[in-house]
């Protein structure tokens, strides 16, 4: 037997193991019952990019096929117009974030994993509750992690960090941080020298996005932002990284992808300078506004058994409060009216339950149905 060391301490993570969990109950249930589904509980989109990323993606394609349309290795930070777009996107909302500044990667997952791996971060903060991500690369990592609230700001503003992890819009809790909470937070970072990694994946679902690059100091955010919800990337891996000039991340990770990466699929980067167009913007909003007409869908019933609950504006997901574990509610909803959610415990959010608005309305409606005669035994 072969014997490996293995740099990873995935077996001590809460959000790994509730995943685990949630996936082999599934299976279980399929093979008790042999029943379908509704599934409430997965972050993924069920639809696919809007229709002029689609026509735009099959005509890069064809283009890529031609004598003259095809190219080798793109370049490895990304395709300079694509980084222009992003650019303007930033001036748009007042925020000088120059081309060099930004780096086209696979998407936030890959990104915020590579950018701790160029670091050498030793103590984290991550706010809480939170996309588990970050406590799982921080433990694959050696970081050692402490968790907090936001009510918890000022008693954390004399500790001492290296990284600091901020979700906005949260996944799940749908909170955004506004210019004053960013603020504080880059006050902690300077006492600390720290650097914020400011994960923006649902900026693009809410009316009220506060571009951070407005603020003074804010050159210690690191903002990443992916393609995979807005514009139902999820299957071809596209997103990007802000890194300002002045910190020495900039730097780092121009070389770090140098060494590590041939660059993002050029047909889908050629396609995401795209979605800069207005009709395509136009249609990020509409369904955006779709995802919150499904989470009304299933507020209504919420608000009908008088269960709080946080989200459905700014993510697509709903964070609702239960009496009993976030686990038991989910193994109870799963074998008796075959609906899936989240536990909470996966996003530290004890005696919670996430319900996502991203799938398909028909599923969303029985789902709701189901809730509804779940809540009311």
């Amino acid at each position: 037997m072969v014997k490996m060391s293995i740099k990873c301490a995935y077996k001590s993570i809460i959000g790994d193991y509730v995943f685990n969990m949630v996936e082999r109950e599934i299976e279980n249930y399929k093979r008790q019952t042999g029943k379908a589904i509704v599934n409430l509980g997965v972050g993924d989109v069920k639809m696919p990019p809007p229709k002029e990323l689609c026509e735009r993606l099959l005509s890069e394609t064809k283009s890529f096929i031609t004598p003259t349309g095809f190219t080798g290795y793109p370049s490895e930070l990304g395709i300079l117009q694509l980084r222009e777009k992003i650019s303007e996107y930033y001036v748009r909302r007042g925020a000088c974030v120059q081309y060099d500044e930004i780096f086209i990667t696979h998407g936030a997952k890959p990104a915020i994993g590579e950018i701790i791996e160029v670091s050498n971060f030793t103590t984290a903060l991550i706010i809480t509750p939170t996309y588990p991500l970050y406590e799982e690369l921080c433990a694959v990592n050696n970081i050692k992690v402490r968790f907090a609230t936001l009510e918890q700001l000022k008693e954390i503003s004399s500790e001492k960090f290296d990284v600091i992890f901020l979700c906005s819009p949260n996944n799940p809790t749908g909170e955004m941080l506004d210019n004053g909470i960013i603020g504080q937070f880059i006050d902690i970072a300077s006492k600390n020298n720290a650097t914020i990694i400011l994960d923006g994946a649902y900026a693009d679902f809410s009316d009220n996005y506060f571009c951070p690059y407005l603020l003074k100091g804010s050159e210690r955010i690191i903002e990443v932002r992916t393609y995979s919800k807005n514009l139902c990337f999820t299957g071809i891996r596209c997103g990007y990284v802000v890194i300002k000039k002045q910190n020495p991340f900039n730097e780092g990770y121009r070389r770090y992808l140098s060494l590590r990466s041939n660059g993002v699929n050029v047909i889908t980067q050629k396609t995401a300078i795209f979605s800069y167009h207005e009709a395509v913007e136009s249609e990020v909003k509409k369904r955006a506004m779709e995802y919150r007409h499904k989470a009304d869908i299933i507020a209504k019933v919420l608000k009908k058994h008088n269960i709080k609950f946080s989200g459905g504006q700014n993510v697509p997901y709903l964070l609702c409060e239960c009496k009993e574990s976030g686990e038991k509610i989910f193994k109870e909803l799963l074998y008796k009216m075959g609906v899936v959610v989240t536990p909470g415990e996966a996003f530290r959010a004890n005696k919670h339950v996430r319900i996502s608005c991203l799938a398909l309305e028909d599923e969303i409606l029985m789902g709701a149905k189901l809730l509804d005669e779940y809540f009311s035994k």
